[in-house]
């Protein structure tokens, strides 16, 4: 199938159009710290008293399913770690 010049530049434009209107989506969120800390105090709680995540995503974390203390790991979700507001 042959194609004319004119189709040619109109499915450029539209191909040109339909990647300026899209935006990166951010499905999941993962922090990763590596080094000598102490993983059963990185919780929610810590992180809201210090200024580091909000009410809001604290109580979600606490009520997160994944909530996980261990001496070698501190895991949980929110929903602002899980997408792009």
């Amino acid at each position: 199938m042959k194609r004319s010049t004119f189709q040619i530049q109109l499915k450029i434009r539209q191909l040109r159009e339909a990647m300026v209107e899209r935006k990166p989506e951010v499905f999941q969120s993962t922090i990763i710290c590596v080094g000598a800390f102490n993983p059963p105090i990185i919780r929610p709680e810590w992180l809201n008293r210090h200024k580091l995540i909000g009410n809001d995503d604290a109580n979600e974390a606490r009520r997160s399913v994944s909530l996980l203390t261990t001496p070698q790991v501190s895991q949980f979700e929110t929903q602002w770690f899980a997408s792009a507001r």
